[in-house]
């Protein structure tokens, strides 16, 4: 039994070697043919420059100067800073999301590059001077054919309070392109944000990282002290509110005593206290909010995060990406198996096709 199940595989091996020694001519043009693609996808790869910047963000710890003056200055107004403020820490898991945003890249779509020594936005290169690949042709005139016959015609509308955005296909291609472009990670356990940003010409990456930087350090900002600056607006409001009341008082009490100063009379000083009471009053209560409106403004300070830079922005010297030869290799290996099994399973599958269809 086994001597006949090791002659049966030593038939079978036999026969895949015949078959390959039998389509030898189609090996060397099927190889052949895949050196010459492997070298040719190899050369046309698109590789840009790539630079990148590395910082962290960090906010007062709870223990410095500002913190303490904020808690004085609460303790006097009667009220308890760290208890009565809400966290807004902003998750490091949200920076990526903010640079995939829409309004994050309608921001980039603005970014001023340097082309050929000129200033232009990234708009303005990549509709008038940026010349595609040849893959970002053929997949423009194949798979996104589509989309060029049924693009929708206009701008990009922002709706009121920004709300929603109507995305023109311009510049939603635009975006898509950026995504791929401007990419953003997060070491959570260190809390470093890594933005890197990849262009076809080395100063065009390093302005793009450094633009990209700053609208990701100001979007992140605005989300941190949005709520500090919503009651900082309301205090402010309210203060506006009690300064002219106190104002009034005030001018209301020396009005009476220049008018009233020889008289003695019950009524006159009667009206004299009822105005003193109102004018007591109206400045305590001014006084509570100008400490209040300064506690919210401190708190504003508190929550601004500072973002110290680990890694600067650099112009890349050498483009990124895996290397030509290195593809070339790769490809030519994948391709080449692929014609070895063709030739050891052509017929066999001609056979079992034959056999189906009879």
């Amino acid at each position: 039994m086994e001597n006949h199940q090791k002659q049966s595989s030593e038939i079978d091996l036999m026969s895949l070697l015949q078959r390959i020694f039998n389509s030898k001519w189609l090996l060397i043009k099927g190889i052949s043919l895949v050196f010459v693609v492997s070298l040719v996808f190899a050369m046309l790869y698109p590789k840009d420059y790539e630079s990148k910047v590395v910082f962290l963000p960090s906010t007062s710890p709870p223990n410095s100067k500002l913190s303490g003056l904020s808690s004085n200055l609460a303790s006097l107004v009667g009220i308890d800073l760290m208890s009565s403020s809400s966290s807004s820490e902003v998750s490091p898991l949200l920076y990526p999301r903010v640079v995939n945003s829409v309004s994050f890249n309608l921001k980039l779509l603005e970014c001023e590059l340097t082309y050929k020594g000129q200033k232009m936005t990234y708009r303005e290169y990549y509709e008038n001077h940026h010349q595609p690949s040849f893959f970002a042709l053929v997949k423009s005139y194949t798979i996104g054919l589509p989309k060029k016959l049924f693009s929708k015609k206009g701008g990009t509308e922002v709706m009121k309070d920004s709300l929603f955005i109507n995305l023109s296909r311009t510049d939603f291609d635009h975006i898509e392109r950026l995504k791929g472009q401007v990419n953003a990670t997060v070491d959570v356990e260190e809390g470093v944000i890594s933005l890197s940003a990849s262009m076809p010409f080395p100063r065009m990456a390093a302005e793009m990282t450094a633009y990209a930087g700053e609208e990701l350090k100001q979007q992140l900002t605005t989300l941190r002290v949005k709520s500090a600056k919503q009651e900082l607006s309301y205090i402010q409001k309210a203060y506006n509110e009690k300064q002219a009341a106190f104002d009034s008082a005030h001018h209301a009490l020396a009005l009476y005593r220049d008018q009233n100063a020889d008289l003695n009379s019950a009524v006159a000083l009667t009206e004299q206290q009822a105005l003193e009471t109102k004018y007591n009053l109206a400045f305590n209560v001014y006084n509570e909010m100008a400490k209040q409106l300064e506690l919210a403004k401190l708190k504003v300070q508190k929550e601004t995060p500072d973002f110290s830079v680990i890694e600067p922005i650099r112009v890349p010297e050498i483009k990124s990406g895996p290397s030509r030869a290195m593809l070339a290799i790769v490809l030519f290996f994948l391709g080449s198996m692929l014609v070895v099994l063709w030739a050891m399973f052509r017929t066999p599958l001609k056979n079992l096709l034959t056999d189906l269809k009879s």
